[in-house]
């Protein structure tokens, strides 16, 4: 689980930064001076699906093997 979050969190980090390339002019014209609470918002958000992604994960794993994965 906790795996699966830091993986995703330096994905995320990656692909952050690489939005941020592209669309921050968009995001200062729609947004003015607010665009960093949108942006804190956005990040707040993935980091949060993130979490319940590593929490279920940590979960599924944590009952042990699949089912359905018997020979």
């Amino acid at each position: 689980g906790s795996l699966a979050f830091t993986a995703g969190l330096v994905l995320a980090r990656s692909f952050f930064w690489i939005y941020m390339r592209y669309v921050r002019d968009g995001l200062i014209r729609n947004y003015g001076d607010y665009y960093t609470l949108i942006l804190g918002l956005l990040w707040v958000y993935f980091v949060m699906g993130l979490f319940f992604f590593g929490l279920c994960a940590c979960h599924q794993f944590s009952k042990g093997p699949l089912k359905g994965s018997e020979a």
